[in-house]
């Protein structure tokens, strides 16, 4: 034989699996697929089908950017409205929130009684603790705002549809109160600190007149002269200015700390910005400022308010203030603007502007003070020149004068600062109440039966892929042609073979021309030129139960049917099936034969199938066969039919098995290898026929492919099913 038909085996590189391995993976283990279906069908059928009903409901809110307290600014910063309503969201999904609701839930319970059927409302009412349902809040509300829009839904699910829809509009409720107590913050701060300050010029201004009391009763002096009743009034008036700026000052300072402590939670970058945005122009407009209000001020306090004169002075003098302050409010606005980055929060920028005003008017009141005291000194100049028979009721008379003046100062701004508390509002509005919905929104079980089958059909089929991937068995043509491989043909699994006991006859007969396409292929292959052609074909397999037996019976009487003298010998002395398949007696056989030196072997060849095909069988099995096969008398035997026989066809043990088959290839002229479809591993199928390619190399002429199931069968396989299959 040409050396050009020896082909080395190669081990084939990791590839994906193609989408007809796939299709052949799904098919092949479709009952695992069936069953992961089937399982995921049923569990999540009774699962969700036995959960109870789930109910919703939904409160709508609209959200108003919150103007602030101070209105300096005239820009409109609402491409930060998505950022403000993403942190409005996240404190309707805290557990101090949550924690607040409940407390309101309880309150309602106490109002209605009858909410006691309800499940959570029950719960409250056994534990009296608003902790014990904080988890049932947390985890059954939603907020969510839709994109582009100032609108929060906020939701709430439970086992009961109105139960459900009372704590949605609970929840909407305490959300709007929460809102405006943080709107009035500093407002609120404001009015405490003034009433603080109020109740303490009450006790000093009740002091003050019970030692006026005192003094009159013990001196017997009730008044005096009006020149120093008028001064004592003037430095009441002054003294009363001072401490009014001093309250000033306190209640900014108050804004300034409540804003600090705000944006140190929110922006911490705004804490220090009014030190960045105060200029030059800033400062003269405050002096400006506390020019003209100290000038009112004292007017106010040295001349007659109700002279016709001095109101329109005093108008004049507040116009001029409030232009100013306009002028101020304007140069503050114009440097924030320039100063603020574009993405601080709308709650955040009113937080600075209140921190900013309140440092620029503390500098415009400390002016005022600064003037005010020194008019205060003029006047303690002609304090002084009171007689002295009336300066001690002069100096009882200023102390209860300024502190009455301060007291109604202060409850003046008491009542302004009550007013301006109250007409701070929610940023947030109700659109819609929540409603009982008795539609139950989950568990949506047909969706989620059709999901969970969907997940297990989807996790069958990747086990079947898987499956496929790990197979690594040799299963169709196509895997030995990866091999790079010499291939003889293929042979599918005979679903019709008759069972008379004759297996040529048998096999159907589409396996016959299988046979007959083989045994061309051989004719072509080891007798190219028609030349004299091998005597002796050997045949083998990896391991046990490919079909070799079968292969070569069927090689044989497929060449014996072609006009070829065959003999077909078992050489399989250790586990010998031909004669199971061929109806001849097992003995005596070849074990005989060489041990009783009959050269010609006439007794023991038995006729099968036609005349021109006889049967050698394995004979009595001996303790160790390789002995017997090594032996002179073995090759003589061989040699002596290879003259009477054109084809000698010897059927051997398994390679993988036993070594026998390296000593019967000595004698061999060609050798086929039997591989049987989805029976035999690559790894071994490779290593055993590589082992006999690199020591035999040209006797091996190509492999027969042996078990094939239909569906893997190569085109030309297919096209002999659907030719002979016709023909019926």
């Amino acid at each position: 034989m040409d050396q050009k038909h020896i082909q080395l085996p190669t081990a084939p590189s990791n590839e994906f699996l193609s989408l007809e391995d796939i299709l052949d993976a799904i098919k092949r283990w479709k009952w695992i697929i069936a069953a992961a279906f089937a399982v995921s069908l049923t569990i999540s059928f009774f699962w969700y089908y036995n959960q109870p009903n789930i109910f919703a409901a939904s409160v709508k809110l609209l959200y108003s950017k919150s103007s602030g307290n101070v209105t300096l600014f005239a820009n409109d910063f609402s491409s930060n409205q998505s950022r403000a309503l993403g942190n409005e969201l996240e404190l309707l999904k805290s557990r101090q929130f949550a924690l607040k609701v409940a407390g309101a839930i309880l309150d309602t319970l106490k109002l209605h009684p009858e909410y006691t059927k309800y499940p959570i409302f029950a719960r409250l009412n056994s534990t009296k603790n608003p902790e014990s349902i904080v988890g049932n809040l947390l985890g059954n509300r939603n907020a969510q705002s839709p994109r582009a829009l100032d609108i929060i839904t906020i939701s709430f699910e439970g086992l009961n549809a109105e139960e459900a829809a009372i704590i949605a509009n609970i929840f909407g409720s305490v959300y709007i109160d929460n809102d405006v107590s943080n709107n009035r913050l500093t407002q609120s701060v404001v009015k405490n600190f003034i009433k603080n300050q109020l109740d303490i010029k009450a006790a000093d201004l009740k002091v003050s007149e019970n030692q006026l009391q005192d003094y009159m009763v013990n001196s017997g002096i009730v008044t005096i002269a009006a020149e120093s009743n008028t001064i004592v009034g003037q430095i009441a008036s002054v003294e009363a200015k001072i401490n009014d700026s001093r309250l000033q000052i306190g209640i900014l300072e108050q804004q300034i700390k409540t804003a600090e402590e705000q944006l140190k939670k929110i922006e911490p970058e705004l804490a220090n910005l009014s030190i960045n945005i105060i200029d030059d122009y800033v400062g003269i407009l405050q002096k400006q400022i506390a020019l003209k209000e100290s000038e009112r001020d004292i007017k106010m306090a040295t001349t007659n308010p109700n002279d016709y004169a001095v109101k329109l002075s005093l108008n004049e003098l507040e116009l001029q203030s409030k232009n100013l302050r306009a002028q101020l409010e304007k140069r503050i606005a114009e440097a924030y603007a320039n100063s603020v980055p574009v993405n601080v929060l709308e709650k955040a920028k009113d937080f600075s502007n209140t921190k900013i005003v309140a440092s620029v008017s503390i500098e415009i009141e400390k002016s005022k003070i600064e003037k005010l005291e020194k008019l205060l000194a003029e006047f303690e100049t002609k304090f002084e020149e009171i007689p002295e028979k009336n300066v001690n009721y002069a100096r009882y008379e200023r102390a209860r004068r300024s502190a009455e003046e301060l007291y109604l100062i202060l409850e003046k701004k008491y009542q302004e600062s009550l007013i301006s508390e109250q007409q701070v509002n929610s940023s947030i509005k109700i659109i819609d109440k929540a409603i009982p919905s008795y539609s139950p929104v989950e568990p949506q079980r047909t969706k989620m039966v059709i999901i969970f089958s969907l997940l297990g059909l989807t996790f069958g089929v990747i086990v079947a892929i898987v499956l496929k991937k790990m197979d690594n068995r040799i299963h169709k043509l196509e895997d030995l042609e990866k091999l790079n491989v010499s291939i003889l043909g293929q042979v599918p699994i005979d679903d019709e073979r008759k069972q008379s006991g004759n297996l040529v006859s048998d096999v159907s007969t589409i396996i016959q021309e299988m046979f007959r396409q083989i045994a061309f292929n051989i004719n072509y292959l080891i007798n190219p030129k028609k030349s004299v052609h091998p005597k002796l074909i050997l045949t083998t397999s990896t391991i046990p139960q490919e079909g070799k037996t079968f292969s070569t019976i069927m090689l044989a009487a497929t060449l014996a049917d072609m006009g070829h003298k065959v003999l077909l010998i078992d050489g399989d002395l250790r586990r010998p099936t031909v004669d199971k398949n061929t109806a001849v007696h097992k003995t005596p056989g070849l074990t005989e034969l060489i041990m009783n030196g009959d050269e010609r072997g006439i007794n023991q060849v038995k006729t099968f199938h036609n005349h021109t095909l006889d049967v050698l069988p394995s004979g009595t099995i001996p303790v160790s066969p390789a002995p017997l096969i090594s032996s002179p008398e073995f090759a003589t035997l061989i040699e002596s039919f290879k003259t009477r026989y054109d084809f000698v066809i010897l059927d051997t043990p398994p390679s993988l098995s036993v070594g026998d088959v390296y000593i019967y290839a000595e004698f061999a002229d060609a050798v086929i290898y039997i591989c049987g479809a989805e029976i035999v591993h690559k790894k071994d199928f490779l290593r055993q026929y590589r082992s006999i390619v690199n020591k035999f190399g040209p006797k091996v002429i190509g492999i027969i492919l042996n078990k094939v199931r239909k569906e893997h069968l190569s085109s030309q396989g297919n096209y002999y099913y659907y030719y002979y299959s016709s023909k019926k």
